[in-house]
């Protein structure tokens, strides 16, 4: 029996707007914000203008777009009309015939959907189908007909309405199934006539009547398993597998069944269930991530004496307010105790420390409003009780064949050296003494020796061939000296081991002339020791020199600049030779003639570390790792350097990972790039996920003998540096030699944890922090590590 279809509107003229689809849009708001015309004072005279007659009952939603109707019936037919009622329609009120029709295999109570020009529709014999809106492409004959542009075949009856968003069409089926095929008929089809299979697939656990609705990226649909649930409409998120199946990005569950399509508007989606209720869900509130912190941790007396109490003071500040909780000291890996934040600080006396040198660090645990954050260690020096030779050459009781006391003290150091024991610190007063002071006996690990410059006092050691000297000693610490003005070396350390040198100033050792150079601090055959916070400057060889198997050694926090021999190109600022195991971190090296750091290892087994360095506006390369094996060189920041910023010649195993090197071997007289691995180097050296950046053109990259000027022109040819960056690291500020991270930078969030040699911390010891305002672009059991020597903090 014939139907008719009825359209009732107000007056006959030109359509404005277009209801494309199911409840007119994507997300299925059911706004129609193009009607102006009917309104409260005027919808109570409509009246019938046309009707089309189809050949089965109507349940399917009308789509009215570009002047056109479209409309599907029981009897397995979907119809285009002229909405207006014009063409084909006669009569008053008019009778309207189809401009075109189209057949499918069962009823159609799906609503169709109207865009780009064509009309898809669903049907009961379980296919999505496609054809030209304007009844042009594949349509024939008198009244016009029309085959399909593509048609799909799901596993079950279509009683869902498709969506169309962003040139993909959404559709739901009686198998359970959530399908996405390209709206256009091109990915995934194939044919003629064309058959399309989908992008990707999300299965629910019912059948699906509800039609999906699309916004903002989301895709919502219901389903009869009492349902509501999201996908992401790109079938990226929680998506995988070929051919590609999705997993929800959330859901909902009802009483009942859904087979109401979903409505979202205005940050809110709409939804009604079987149990009799309509759902509205909205964004939970996003309480605000907890507030970056700093802590910092002061002593009340370094050094201290052995079995006196020691008060620790944690200050813990952020730009977020005062931050409240507990934090814990720590010797080591070891709690001390822990102490309650009051206004911001909290302490722990102890007088547990036994006699030696305890690095201690507070950490602040973290809360619901700030983030936790530790300390930079403080060194803290515990003596023997009783245990302080005093030297003052400015004192008018000084001696040098007494016992060292406050008031009657050693007038030179190399006195109190002749008389210092396991277990003893010789304390310097202020002054300068002209003088070689020659170590004479060792400490032992739990009770060592220490040369220390007294609290505040600037004590200089000069004149001599070295400032001091120590040959096969051992747990010995030399702390807090200026040393300048030697012939030799300002500090020599020969066959030694547990040995400090920290926070020293060793300047002007030798002179620039061929024969008479010297090293600023320079060990060899030296072993476990540290050499830390020293800076060595202006001096005529290499600032540090660690040489001759000088093993197992720690090389952290020091500055090293301007060392120079002057008649040739020599001197760098870290030089490391012929040794293994050492650790070289945190240093700055800078405006040295020769490297920054000389990475020499030249032994079977070199594995020197080498990581969260600075070194910029060297006269040679940044990092030169030159006859050296397995050399690990991570999250170092390398800039501005004359030849190619890190270069490794006849080197095997090196492994290069999260460093920065930008401006690097620009119009260089020697060699250039960012990176340069010479030909006995490359099929042996590793390199990835460093950033890379050049202000003006010139070579990118020199492997293996060819240079690149593009890290993506180097990656196609070689297969390394698949993750690495090509991008400014927004450096804080050049021109101030501030190469910290700025906001937006491409390095935060994104280094490899996982890279041989990358440290869990930074330059400033820090642990690595997650920025909220980036995405973690970072691979490893961290993802949020920087890249280069600095971690970015807001």
């Amino acid at each position: 029996m014939a139907r008719r279809i009825l359209l009732t509107v107000l007056m006959v003229g030109g359509l404005t707007g277009c209801w494309g689809q199911f409840r007119a849009d994507p997300g299925h708001s059911g706004a129609q914000g193009f009607e102006s015309t009917i309104g409260v004072a005027n919808v109570a005279n409509l009246a019938e203008v046309w009707t089309g007659t189809t050949g089965g009952p109507v349940a399917s939603s009308p789509a009215v777009v570009s002047g056109v109707t479209y409309v599907g019936s029981d009897d397995h037919t979907l119809t285009a009309y002229d909405a207006t009622g014009v063409t084909n329609c006669s009569g008053v009120p008019g009778i309207c015939l189809p401009l075109w029709t189209a057949t499918t295999n069962g009823p159609i109570t799906s609503s169709p959907a109207i865009a780009n020009g064509v009309t898809y529709i669903g049907s009961a014999d379980h296919t999505l189908t496609a054809y030209d809106a304007n009844g042009v492409t594949n349509c024939s004959g008198t009244p016009k007909t029309c085959l399909p542009l593509w048609t799909a075949t799901t596993g079950g009856p279509i009683t869902s309405s498709p969506a169309i968003a962003n040139g993909v069409t959404y559709i739901g089926s009686a198998d359970h199934t959530l399908t996405a095929y390209d709206a256009n008929g091109v990915t995934n089809c194939t044919g003629t006539p064309k058959t399309c299979l989908p992008l990707w697939t999300a299965t629910t656990n019912g059948p699906i009547t509800s039609s999906p609705a699309i916004a903002n990226g989301v895709t919502y649909i219901g389903s009869d398993d009492h349902t509501l649930t999201a996908y992401d409409a790109n079938g990226v998120t929680n998506c995988a597998g070929t051919p590609k199946t999705c997993l929800p990005l959330w859901t909902a569950t009802t009483g009942g069944a859904v087979r109401s399509s979903p409505a979202v508007l205005s940050g809110r989606v709409f939804v009604g269930s079987d149990d009799g209720r309509l759902h509205v869900f909205a964004l939970a509130p996003t309480p605000p991530p907890p507030a970056p912190t700093t802590t910092a941790l002061g002593s009340g007396s370094n050094p201290s004496v052995s079995g006196a109490p020691i008060t620790f003071t944690a200050t813990v500040t952020s730009s977020g307010g005062t931050p409240t909780g507990t934090v814990t000291f720590r010797d080591g890996a070891s709690s001390l105790g822990t102490g309650t934040l009051s206004n911001g600080q909290a302490t722990l006396t102890t007088s547990t420390l036994t006699a030696g040198t305890h690095a201690i660090t507070a950490d602040y645990g973290a809360t619901a409003t700030f983030a936790a954050s530790t300390s930079p260690p403080v060194n803290q020096v515990v003596n023997p009780s009783a245990a302080t030779l005093f030297v003052d050459r400015n004192h008018p009781n000084c001696t040098n064949t007494g016992t060292g006391t406050a008031g009657s003290p050693f007038c030179t150091i190399s006195a109190a050296a002749l008389k210092v024991t396991a277990g003893k610190t010789v304390s310097v007063a202020a002054g300068t003494y002209p003088e070689r002071v020659t170590v004479a006996v060792s400490g032992t690990a739990t009770a060592p020796i220490t040369f220390s410059a007294a609290p505040g006092a600037t004590v200089t050691v000069t004149g001599a061939t070295n400032g001091f000297a120590l040959s096969g000693r051992s747990s010995v610490t030399i702390r807090g000296f200026t040393v300048t003005g030697t012939s030799g070396e300002g500090i020599t350390v020969t066959n030694a081991n547990d040995i400090t040198i920290d926070a020293n100033r060793v300047s002007n050792a030798g002179q620039p002339a061929s024969g008479l150079t010297a090293f600023g601090i320079k060990a060899t055959g030296l072993a476990q020791s540290r050499i830390t916070g020293n800076t060595t400057d202006h001096n005529s060889n290499a600032g540090i020199s660690l040489a001759t198997s000088s093993n197992n050694n720690i090389v952290s926090g020091n500055t090293s600049f301007a060392n120079a021999r002057g008649y040739v190109r020599a001197a760098a600022g870290i030089d490391v030779r012929n040794s293994t195991g050492n650790q070289v971190f945190g240093n700055v090296a800078h405006d040295n003639e020769d490297s920054g750091i000389n990475a020499w290892t030249g032994l079977n087994d070199g594995s020197n570390a080498f990581f969260d360095n600075v070194s910029y506006g060297n006269g040679d390369h940044g990092i030169d790792v030159h006859d050296a094996t397995n050399a690990r060189i991570t999250a170092n920041t390398v800039y501005g350097n004359t030849d190619s910023g890190i270069e490794m010649t006849t080197s095997t195993g090196t492994v290069l990972a999260n460093n920065i090197s930008v401006d690097n071997g620009i119009n260089s007289p020697r060699t250039s790039g960012n990176l340069r691995v010479d030909s006995p180097s490359a099929p042996t050296t590793t390199v990835n996920d460093d950033l890379l950046f050049l202000r003006t053109p010139g070579v990118m990259i020199d492997w293996n003998g060819i240079r690149y000027s593009s890290l993506s022109a180097f990656r196609t040819a070689t297969g390394q540096e698949s993750r690495g960056l090509q991008a400014d690291p927004r450096f804080v500020s050049i021109a101030g030699s501030n190469f910290r991270l700025a906001a937006g930078s491409p390095a935060i969030d994104a280094a490899n944890n996982d890279a041989l040699g990358q440290p869990a911390t930074d330059f400033d010891r820090a642990t690595r922090f997650d920025d909220p305002a980036t995405v973690n672009t970072g691979i490893g059991i961290v993802t949020y590590a920087d890249r280069g020597a600095f971690e970015f903090r807001p």
